[in-house]
């Protein structure tokens, strides 16, 4: 199966509009990665970094003795995030044209981390699988997804937003993309054979548990809330309306595609 195709279509007009919706989602992305342990000195893998606002973001947490590596499909979008990046003069970060589904000899990474881009993936689970063989065992994978089916308020409340949120989800299905996978998070995250740890968000202060933990059920705050059910995640809403959904986990591999980690 091929990925989904871009609604939005590529070139320079969309990738501004993506630097533009990108601070819209910095508070929310900045929670989940601060929450999901980014810190100092990481090496961090930034899966389909588009235009670069994720690498930028992460950039500043790891700081100079971390690293960042931003991987994309389209060249296009490297090419400008590289330009951003000279711009700024910051040197923590590279930027290359890859796909992060792909056998790489490359190095290892302390974490992987995702903006938008499961949804557009025809199988979000094996790739969760794939982009663990490119962190060390016990890193972290951190992801923040649409989740399409959530609305911000009730349709009869608010019917032009409800109307306009429904022509954006069969927009993206209608291209193949799957714009409801951040409610999928939390079980294809256990499905890859990963733990996902919504625990952790209960505080923004906490620090990453010394050995991997799982927590399947409990309020977190504030970047996103555990499961309502054994395999469903939420999160709270972005300004525009659109609800996204963050969940982060530990990996546990290599193990048996089956099986789980222990506790699971």
């Amino acid at each position: 199966m091929e990925d989904a195709d871009y609604a939005f279509g590529r070139g320079r007009a969309e990738y501004e509009r993506l630097i533009e919706q990108a601070e819209i989602f910095r508070p929310l992305t900045e929670r989940m990665l601060r929450n999901a342990g980014i810190r100092a000195g990481m090496r961090v893998l930034d899966i389909g970094c588009g235009a670069g606002d994720v690498s930028f973001l992460v950039s500043a947490l790891v700081g100079s003795e971390g690293s960042v590596t931003g991987v994309d499909v389209d060249s296009d979008a490297i090419g400008v995030a590289e330009q951003r990046r000279a711009a700024q003069g910051i040197t923590n970060i590279s930027f290359r044209q890859a796909d992060a589904r792909s056998p790489d000899s490359g190095p290892v990474f302390d974490a992987a981390v995702g903006r938008f881009v499961l949804m557009f993936l025809p199988d979000p689970t094996e790739a969760l699988r794939l982009f663990a063989k490119r962190v060390r065992r016990g890193g972290i994978l951190a992801f923040c997804e649409q989740a399409g089916s959530v609305t911000a308020t009730p349709a009869g409340q608010q019917p032009a937003l409800a109307a306009l949120l429904a022509l954006f989800t069969s927009t993206f299905q209608r291209s193949g993309a799957r714009p409801d996978i951040g409610a999928e998070l939390y079980s294809r995250m256990r499905d890859a054979g990963l733990q996902p740890d919504p625990g952790r968000w209960r505080s923004s202060r906490s620090a990453p548990p010394a050995t991997p933990s799982l927590t399947a059920a409990g309020h977190c705050l504030p970047a996103a809330c555990s499961p309502r059910s054994s395999s469903t995640a939420w999160a709270p809403r972005n300004r525009s309306g659109t609800p996204s959904s963050t969940t982060c986990a530990r990996n546990c591999s290599p193990q048996p595609a089956s099986s789980h980690c222990p506790g699971s």
